[in-house]
Parts: C-alpha cells; structure tokens; sequence
C-alpha cells in the first residue's frame, strides 16, 4: 500500500512538472505570434522601433504599414515596412536623426541601406529605402 501511495505521488509530480514545461514552451513559441496581432502591442512596436531607429513619426499617409517582433526572453527585435508618397518619404527622411548621420550603403540605383546608430537601449538599427517605390523597411535590435 505505501509503495503504491508513493508511485502514484511520483507520477503525480512527473505529470505537473510535464505541464509547466509545456506551458513555458508554448509561452516561448507563441508569444511573439500574439504580440504581432494585438494592436495594442503593435503599438508599442512601432513606438519602440522609431526610439530604436531615431526615428520621425511616420507619416499618416503610409499605406501597407506591416510591423511584427521576432526574438525570444533576452532578445527583441522589430521588423516593419511600409509605402510612402515620395514627398513624404522626402520629409520624413529629413525629420529624422537616425538617419541624418547613418553610414549609407548603395544596394543598386534605386535603393539605399542607411546603417542606424541606435537609441534607446538598441544594438542595431538599419533602414533599407526604395527610392523608386518609395518603399522602407526598417530593422531594430536589442539583446
């Protein structure tokens, strides 16, 4: 009888360590994907990554505005792009400081690769504007 008492304490023990494992595994692999389909997190992205960038807010005119977060409990990264009106893209350039003194890297005619000094905490940040599309996606990183 207490061999048994003791067993089944035993699987007990095995199976509520099981589920928190799993849990914690769950919470690792899912919770960037809910981060980049709550607004609210959205939100907090895009004002992280403009802190990170040195960035100027971005302009209401974008359209195709996408961001999403990678990395796990010790790192952070955000990945966005979006469209610009070339006035805008021109203005918005100007208005922000992070890429005012970048190191600027040509990738062909049309496109530029501005390596970001980053702020706010970051180890990296970078911007790769289309000029022809008047496209941009933007990279920052913390770790």
């Amino acid at each position: 009888m207490k061999v048994k008492k003791v067993l089944v304490i035993a699987a007990i023990i095995i199976c509520v360590v099981i589920i928190i494992i799993t849990l914690f595994t769950i919470y690792l692999l899912n919770s960037n994907a809910i981060d980049n389909i709550n607004p609210i997190a959205k939100s907090f992205m895009l004002k992280t990554t403009l802190e990170w960038g040195r960035l100027a807010p971005i302009p209401k005119s974008r359209t195709e505005f996408n961001i999403k977060t990678e990395g796990g409990p010790f790192t952070r990264s955000f990945r966005s792009s979006f469209y610009l009106p070339k006035t805008d893209l021109e203005k918005w350039i100007a208005a922000s400081p992070g890429l005012a003194d970048a190191e600027i890297e040509n990738i062909n005619d049309s496109k530029q690769k501005y390596i970001i000094k980053p702020g706010g905490g970051a180890q990296y940040g970078e911007a790769v504007i289309d000029f022809e599309k008047s496209f941009i996606e933007i990279y920052v990183y913390w770790s």
